[in-house]
């Protein structure tokens, strides 16, 4: 594990792999509709608990919720809607889903 940012530089060099940019493919593949809306639903579901448990621990850390999950909190929620609506609202019964996930990867010193 990297102690501190100026251990950054020495630790590229001696990792001639790690770049400053990476590409990770979270999510590749055709699904069934059922299948992809629970993977799209478990993927955010997981995010939101991610925010409320940060919530929570700043709370009881700092005595105030953490001003990125407030924020991000509402944007998750409003995607796990968008989700539902496309496929009750979709005759998919019949169709396969592809869904492409690309995480990328900065690192800033």
């Amino acid at each position: 594990m990297i102690k501190a940012r100026s251990d950054f530089n020495e630790f590229k060099e001696s990792n001639p792999s790690i770049k400053d940019h990476q590409e990770l493919e979270l999510i590749k593949g055709e699904f069934s509709a059922e299948d992809a809306r629970d993977i799209l639903l478990q993927l955010f579901t997981d995010k939101i608990n991610y925010h409320q448990a940060r919530n929570l621990s700043s709370l009881e850390r700092f005595g105030k919720l953490n001003d990125i999950s407030v924020r991000r909190l509402p944007e998750l929620k409003f995607q796990i809607q968008k989700i539902n609506d496309l496929f009750q609202n979709a005759d998919l019964s019949r169709a396969t889903i592809k869904i492409q996930a690309t995480v990328n990867i900065e690192i800033k010193e």
